[in-house]
């Protein structure tokens, strides 16, 4: 959010998940850059969001990135999985794509769209506003999104 190139830079992280079906995306911030900690409640939210749902399973499709990567991101998947299986909750299986694969990421092209219509040469005086208006351009997009889907799976359908 800086104006001048010298000036103190506030940084956050955005999380998101994108269900397939819906198009919906379930948003999470993190305050600075990700990192294991900000992965993992991630994680116990959207968990604990599908949890709610009813939902047996969810899988994640996840480049690379080292908070993904990184022992203690994995040691907590395997430790949750294991009670998962005991007490009946939402299992979470992990599908790392291949390195350097951003085309088989489905939330890539929407991040880079949202970064284009969102950030462009627009300046935010703080977070929070950045923040709103990232939310706002994925709930646009998620509302465009809907009918293309249901036009697309009528058609497949019909096939």
């Amino acid at each position: 959010m800086p104006q001048r190139w010298n000036e103190v830079v506030d940084t956050t992280a955005l999380y998101a998940a994108l269900e397939d079906e819906s198009q919906e995306a379930f948003l999470g911030w993190a305050e600075g850059q990700p990192n294991t900690q900000n992965t993992v409640e991630f994680l116990e939210a959207l968990l604990a969001h599908y949890q709610a749902l009813g939902k047996r399973f969810i899988v994640l499709l996840w480049d690379h990135a080292p908070w993904h990567t990184c022992q203690g991101t994995r040691r907590w998947v395997r430790e949750y999985n294991r009670r998962a299986k005991q007490e009946g909750l939402t299992r979470l299986v992990l599908c790392y794509l291949p390195v350097r694969s951003p085309w088989l990421m489905p939330l890539e092209a929407i991040f880079g769209w949202v970064k284009h219509q969102v950030l462009g040469p627009r300046l935010f005086g703080t977070i929070k506003r950045f923040q709103e208006a990232v939310e706002r351009a994925f709930r646009d997009r998620v509302e465009a999104a809907q009918p293309r889907r249901a036009r697309y799976w009528a058609a497949s359908a019909a096939a």
